[in-house]
């Protein structure tokens, strides 16, 4: 039990910064996420694979891993297509604004939003400045 939770306690320090430190930065939070769900997919099946089979009987065949890269390739590009790169953007920009720039980093989310008549620039979603 004690190797169990210390493992999940690793896990979760690493996952927490490799994910502000670098797949954020570098991929965004949209690419972030599929990457890291379709890792947890990838997880479940060798890990259903597993089940019922003795530790001495455990192999993978390279048939198994080539259908399952294929299937996690089909999975990565079905989601690619169906979610807009903007998916997250509306957390940040209020209903009656236009989005116009989004930029992420590791520092935080820059918007610029179009009114009309003016424009703002928020960071986090809180309005920083403005042309009104």
């Amino acid at each position: 039990m004690g190797v169990s939770y210390f493992a999940d306690t690793i896990g979760a320090i690493g996952g927490s910064l490799a994910a502000g430190f670098f797949l954020i930065p570098r991929l965004g939070t949209l690419h972030s996420l599929t990457l890291v769900a379709l890792t947890n997919l990838f997880i479940g099946v060798v890990a259903f694979s597993c089940v019922g089979r003795s530790a001495s009987k455990t192999r993978f065949s390279v048939i198994r891993f080539a259908a399952l890269g294929v299937g996690l390739a089909i999975v990565e590009i079905a989601a690619g297509r169906s979610i807009s790169p903007n998916t997250f953007s509306g957390i940040f920009v209020p209903p009656d604004a236009r989005l116009v720039y989004i930029n992420e980093d590791i520092g935080g989310t820059v918007t610029i939003e179009d009114y009309g008549d003016h424009r703002t620039i928020s960071i986090n979603g809180v309005n920083v400045a403005g042309t009104d």
